[in-house]
């Protein structure tokens, strides 16, 4: 009966890991939207004073990008990054037994993408390095 799943390891495995990996979820959704929705302001699309411009340059030092097209996107695809990557964990959540298979592509693109990007905006040297916060997502 419903005492003896109670004592059962694995059940307790299985339940931990469910709730934990809903707290995750949830976290990670909150944090990747809040930060999306604060990028959507004039400073942030400025390529003079964006950080995701500013971030680049010491990470790509000389390849920067000179065309001004690809310094524009930079800006754009960051924040339609940190946007879409909560919709895509809710739609996961959500759909995950009839879409399994799409959902698998997607948040393992996702979390390559992410931990890539905080991986290399670690890499410059203070006062331009995120590091704390970015060592903190990349394993999220």
């Amino acid at each position: 009966g419903g005492s003896d799943r109670g004592n059962d390891p694995a059940a307790r495995r299985a339940a931990w890991s469910a709730r934990l990996g809903a707290s995750v979820r949830a976290l990670l959704s909150a944090l990747y939207a809040v930060s999306g929705f604060a990028k959507l302001n004039d400073g942030f699309f400025n390529t003079r004073t964006s950080c995701a411009v500013l971030l680049a340059a010491p990470v790509l030092g000389g390849r920067l990008p000179a065309s001004p097209l690809v310094r524009v996107a930079m800006p754009t695809c960051a924040a339609a990054f940190e946007l879409s990557f909560p919709l895509v964990l809710l739609y996961c959540h959500r759909t995950a037994p009839h879409h399994a298979r799409r959902c698998r592509f997607l948040l393992r693109a996702c979390v390559l993408v992410g931990a890539a990007f905080h991986v290399l905006i670690a890499l410059p040297p203070p006062p331009l390095s995120v590091y704390p916060f970015s060592m903190l997502m990349a394993p999220m």
